[in-house]
């Protein structure tokens, strides 16, 4: 069980958790790694990184609704928000 818990410690591992327990599905998974991914490179990057830039273009195009002519900071707050969107709060029980 330390697995599970240490596993439940990350926003990585979060996700990972719920699509193996089938609360989110294929398309959801991958938008939540895009994002992870994305943040963790703004995050932690010794420069600044802009949208614009070609470093951070191969983690949007993970991005569903990416397309060429997608302006890239819209569509990743796009898909943040939509996908926090289709989160419901949960009464404790």
């Amino acid at each position: 069980m330390a697995v599970v818990f240490a596993s439940l410690t990350t926003f990585s591992g979060k996700i990972d958790i719920a699509h193996a327990f089938s609360v989110i599905g294929s398309e959801m998974y991958s938008d939540l790694r895009a994002i992870k991914d994305i943040r963790d490179r703004l995050a932690h990057s010794r420069n600044v990184i802009r949208f614009d830039r070609l470093a951070i273009a191969p983690l949007l195009q993970k991005l569903s609704g990416w397309t060429a002519k997608a302006k890239r900071m819209e569509l990743f707050m796009e898909r943040c928000i939509t996908r926090a969107a289709e989160f419901e709060p949960h009464e404790p029980r």
